[in-house]
């Protein structure tokens, strides 16, 4: 509330809930918030002048983690512990990777908050080490994997297969080699687009770990430029080449200076780029979206609204239970009216709420979404995430579960009528 400086660092898959820094009176404190809670401050240990910072969230918004001071007098050599807290268990330090680290951050986590990465400062000569941390599971030092001097852990893939980040073979992190780890194979490079390219820096990956992103020094001079890389190919492929292969090829320089992040589906791209007058945010579609539908329509039966047509319903996004990222679109709506998306894991063959008009086809137990208030726009259009962690009254959705949606909407006068219906099976 007093702070001068506030720094969001991590946000939800739903965009409802937010992680980060600020500064009061020489003092650094991290917090969460959310439209329910409100500022969360996160825990802080004690000493004579604490320090902690939110270094990045878990995609269902549950975990923070990042690094806190445990002692001293903010000196910059006092040592920085890794830290996961929750809502509803508060901090938890997790180990320290090796002797004689001097400084630890987590700065990745997965969508639920099971493993972190981070890096831990080892001191000169030995420069810097990544680690992931799974509770019950040994610490894995990314050192071990292969030799190097600094690590830099960027992103943790949401189904928590794989960081991607970069090493260098010196303690003075010029170029930088891309690397991604996972369980079964240790750190590999991410081979550039071309010999002699170096320098990556502010990797992103895909929620299954599949493409990997990130910025990159090209050979010759040639500036700045973005990486596109397909896990198991032989080269990355720069994403001005990719554009001319899409059909939309650049038409003058343009300098991708980093700081981009890709969609938990892989498909989309946004960043920052400039060129000889002026910087602009970009969006790039690799690819469009998937022609599989991801819900099965039913209770398909409902009179047509005020609009003169029936209010439908369908799934977007991924039906893939680890990744979190569904989404319900309603059309067809009367423009401009509110309602609620509503869930159930049982169908049923419909009834008809005193005051409304159709067929409500959700049996129960009846739920509605959090914080899904559908507000359609001026095209009678409702888009809403599911927070698949967070359904009220039940437990997080799981591979093999099905789930049914339907939307309950105003309509004009008094009365309310309902969507059709659409089951989503997860995978």
């Amino acid at each position: 509330p007093t702070a001068f400086q506030v720094t969001p660092t991590g946000i939800s898959a739903s965009g409802d809930v937010i992680a980060g820094n600020y500064f009061d009176v020489g003092e650094e404190f991290a917090f969460r918030w959310s439209p329910e809670s409100g500022i969360r401050q996160i825990d802080r240990l004690p000493s004579d002048q604490p320090g902690i910072r939110a270094v990045a969230l878990s995609a269902d918004g549950r975990v923070v983690v990042g690094g806190v001071r445990a002692d001293g007098n903010g000196s910059p050599n006092v040592p920085f512990e890794p830290y996961r807290w929750t809502l509803e268990g508060g901090i938890e330090l997790l180990p320290i990777p090796q002797a004689g680290v001097r400084r630890v951050s987590a700065s990745a986590v997965d969508a639920t908050g099971a493993r972190v990465a981070g890096e831990a400062r080892l001191g000169f000569p030995l420069g810097t080490d990544g680690f992931v941390f799974e509770e019950g599971v040994p610490l894995v030092s990314l050192q071990s994997s292969l030799s190097a001097r600094i690590y830099v852990v960027d992103y943790f893939s949401a189904d928590g297969t794989v960081v991607v980040g970069t090493f260098a073979e010196n303690n003075f992190g010029s170029e930088t080699t891309a690397f991604l780890w996972t369980e079964t194979q240790g750190v590999e490079v991410i081979p550039l687009p071309n010999p002699g390219d170096f320098a990556v820096r502010d990797l992103s990956v895909s929620g299954d770990g599949q493409r990997v992103i990130g910025a990159y020094w090209r050979a010759a001079g040639e500036g700045r430029s973005l990486f596109v890389y397909e896990r198991g190919a032989a080269s990355s492929t720069d994403l001005r080449d990719l554009l001319s292969t899409l059909g939309d090829p650049l038409t003058e320089d343009i300098d991708f200076s980093g700081g981009a992040r890709i969609s938990v589906d892989g498909r989309v791209i946004v960043g920052y780029a400039s060129n000889e007058a002026r910087g602009f945010g970009y969006r790039v579609v690799l690819e469009p979206a998937s022609g599989t539908p991801q819900s099965t329509p039913f209770c398909t039966m409902q009179p047509a609204n005020s609009t003169g047509a029936v209010a439908s319903l369908e799934a977007a996004g991924t039906n893939q239970a680890r990744l979190n990222a569904l989404e319900l679109v309603a059309t067809n709506l009367p423009p401009e009216t509110f309602g609620y998306f509503l869930a159930s894991e049982t169908a049923t063959a419909g009834s008809t709420p005193a005051g409304s008009m159709g067929s409500l086809c959700l049996g129960e137990p009846l739920r509605g979404l959090l914080l899904t208030l559908m507000l359609s726009d001026a095209s009678g259009t409702s888009t809403d995430f599911v927070d698949q962690q967070a359904l009220p009254g039940s437990m997080p959705v799981v591979a093999g579960q099905t789930l049914s949606f339907q939307g309950w909407f105003r309509d004009v006068g008094a009365t309310s009528r309902f969507t059709t219906a659409a089951s989503v099976t997860f995978e």
